[in-house]
């Protein structure tokens, strides 16, 4: 009986909760039911999202949130952080309650947070990637289904996450500093964001440097110079912010040239970033990989930027300097880049000979785009001739704006054509002289196409004796263009030794581009550089020519089939499902 009646009281109590729950759940309604389905249902899109992230990124994210490099850099950034704010408090008491403090205060936050971000976190990326290849770890990951790219933006994306986390740690701090005046918003956002550029772009930077080699010493000797260069430039890099900083109040911020002027240097963060992570995915691929296109289609980018930056800014700020500087810039850019691509291997393995162009078009328009050291350099030298011809016709617009009398050789219906299009145009009264502009321009592409060529010439001769790589080819470069410069200035300065007062430009220098540059941009029409850039423009053209010749076996590469059995497996990975036939609107 004692045994019943326990359980019949526990019965009655159990029902008397459920009683009492329902009640309950009457009084609350539906809501109780929902916050518990609500959760379930964003823990389970969390989780998705999870497994949708990188594989690398979990794992470097895990590893450097444990490690003793991050756990010290976190712990001083808040130690130096609220000593900055304890010291500066009370050193300006009473003084504080009443000046404008606010940039004396940011400046110190920015040189504590800059430490972690511009030095910190880009040699960490660095040391992430070079410890894999010295290891010899990267060779696991190499073998899953990662690509070479998936595992730069895992190390990539650790490094971001750690800015992030650093950024949070001061962010409040740095908010304060905007309530004790002085300082406003827009300079805060602009300081942090420049330096949220600058040290992703370190990062990307630092991965694409942890690729140029696998040798251990080699990797010591970059770790070095690496570091150096990350002191350098965060030492240049902090004394121009805080100079920003101060002189916060200065800033043209209604203007809105300012703000393109930021919207340009901005922009051009992007292909930056671009290339480097091209070159350190492309570096660490397999050697079937195409590696040479994705990087080339990349080096286009800063050209169209700088063209149209440049010439916008021609015609909104009405000053020709813009136009005197562009083809200069460019020549410098496709010098260096050639100097680079002509240090490339022409060897394609079938798996990227499928991938080629077929059509007779595609073949002539990307046929530049392949490996090697021919096209390459006619890559470069393309590019060159194209951006330099599309300066030509901005400048030739400008000064058929200014003077439509330049279209009377064509007749007057062509005057008066031009003039009705662009009546509603304002003329730039500003414009370079076609009669002194176009020698330096010819110049440029003369000097570009005559060193390049012959840098790559002279790696072609010694490849058949041994192997020269990109480096050495870079550096080869280097001697040829320096040579160029110095030698007819030695041997200028031997005949002319005792007497310098005759120490002028003569046909000894046409080798010498700095000096052949100034002197036609200088005196265009007069004395020797009136034939001198006809001379430079003749000889890069005759090695141009020669270098085409040269590239012909490399154009050679025709697409090739892929094998039945990789037909089949693509198939099978990549099965066409057929639409079903429809007889009627209906179906």
């Amino acid at each position: 009986m004692s045994s019943d009646s326990t359980t019949a009281t526990t019965d009655l109590a159990a029902l008397g909760r459920s009683a009492k729950g329902d009640a309950l759940h009457d009084r609350l309604g539906p809501e109780r039911d929902s916050i518990p389905s609500q959760w379930s249902r964003i823990e389970d899109m969390l989780d998705r999202i999870g497994d949708r992230l990188n594989p690398i990124l979990v794992k470097e994210a895990r590893q450097a949130m444990k490690s003793r490099q991050f756990i010290v850099t976190f712990s001083l950034l808040l130690i130096f952080g609220w000593l900055w704010t304890v010291l500066y408090v009370a050193f300006g008491v009473p003084g504080i309650f009443y000046a404008p403090v606010g940039p004396g205060v940011l400046t110190g936050y920015y040189v504590v947070l800059s430490i972690p971000l511009l030095i910190v976190v880009p040699y960490a990326a660095f040391r992430s990637l070079a410890a894999e290849r010295e290891d010899g770890t990267y060779e696991l990951l190499s073998i899953t289904t990662l690509s070479a790219g998936q595992i730069v933006q895992g190390k990539l994306g650790s490094a971001l996450l750690q800015m992030v986390v650093y950024y949070s740690a001061l962010a409040p701090c740095i908010a304060f500093t905007y309530l004790m005046r002085g300082i406003d918003v827009v300079t805060i956002g602009l300081v942090l964001g420049y330096t949220f550029v600058a040290s992703l772009l370190l990062s990307i930077f630092g991965l694409m440097m942890a690729t140029v080699t696998r040798s251990r010493h080699w990797q010591i000797l970059l770790s070095v110079v690496f570091v150096m260069a990350l002191l350098v430039f965060g030492f240049f890099w902090d004394m121009g912010v805080i100079a920003s900083i101060v002189n916060s109040a200065e800033l043209p911020y209604t203007e809105p040239v300012f703000w393109l002027t930021n919207l340009c240097i901005l922009s051009f963060a992007v292909p930056i970033g671009l290339l480097c992570y091209r070159i350190a995915a492309g570096q660490i691929t397999f050697a079937s990989e195409n590696r040479s296109t994705p990087i080339r289609v990349v080096l286009m980018m800063p050209q169209f930027l700088l063209v149209g930056w440049f010439i916008y800014f021609w015609a909104e700020l009405d000053e020709d300097e813009a136009m005197w500087v562009l083809p200069c810039i460019l020549g410098i850019y496709w010098v260096g880049a050639g100097s680079l691509l002509t240090g490339e291997t022409a060897q394609l393995s079938p798996r990227a000979m499928r991938e080629l162009p077929q059509s007779l078009l595609g073949r002539m328009a990307f046929t530049w785009f392949n490996p090697g050291s021919g096209t390459g350099y006619m890559f470069a030298m393309l590019n060159l001739l194209a951006a330099l011809l599309v300066t030509l016709v901005a400048v030739s617009f400008g000064q058929m704006l200014k003077d439509p009398a330049m279209l009377d050789p064509l007749g007057g219906w062509a005057r008066r054509l031009f003039i009705s299009l662009t009546t509603n145009i304002e003329p730039i009264q500003q414009v370079p002289d076609l009669g002194e502009w176009i020698p330096m321009v010819v110049c440029i592409f003369g000097y570009a196409a005559g060193y390049l060529g012959l840098g790559r010439i002279v790696t072609l001769i010694a490849r058949r004796a041994t192997h020269v790589s990109m480096l050495a080819t870079f550096l080869c470069h280097v001697i040829i263009i320096t040579g160029g410069v110095l030698l007819p200035l030695l041997l200028q300065a031997l005949i002319s030794w005792g007497d310098f007062s005759t120490f002028e430009y003569t046909s000894l220098q046409l080798t010498n581009w700095i000096w052949t540059l100034y002197e036609t941009i200088d005196a265009p029409g007069t004395g020797l550089p009136t034939y001198a850039w006809v001379i430079v423009g003749v000889v890069g053209t005759v090695v141009l020519l020669i270098n085409l010749l040269l590239t012909a076996r490399e154009v050679e590469h025709v697409r090739l089939k892929a094998p039945r059995r990789v037909q089949e497996d693509e198939a099978a990975l990549h099965p066409v499902i057929a639409k079903p036939h429809k007889n009627s609107p209906w179906d």
